[in-house]
């Protein structure tokens, strides 16, 4: 998750870094049974109870990140690697 440190508007890919205040993680829950309950499904309605979109606790700031092109992301369940995105190619 991105960190906006400041107002942004029509702001250049090579500026961009300029206006991160840091990185974090963010994590993106759902009541899945809640959501398909509706008809059609309300994807948003699943999202929306108190806690469901926990951030942080902690936040990188850029200057901590050496080349942020270079960074990995990945999401590990009882030691399984359910989710990883690298640098790009």
């Amino acid at each position: 998750m991105v960190v906006i440190g400041q107002t942004a508007h029509a702001v250049s890919r090579t500026s961009a870094w300029d206006y991160v205040a840091g990185l974090s993680a963010g994590q993106d829950i759902s009541e899945r049974n809640l959501q398909m309950a509706a008809t059609p499904p309300q994807f948003s309605l699943g999202k929306s109870y108190p806690r469901f979109g926990p951030v942080g606790p902690w936040l990188v700031t850029p200057d901590e990140l050496g080349n942020p092109g270079d960074l990995e992301l990945g999401c590990l369940i009882n030691g399984e690697q359910m989710q990883r995105a690298g640098p790009p190619s």
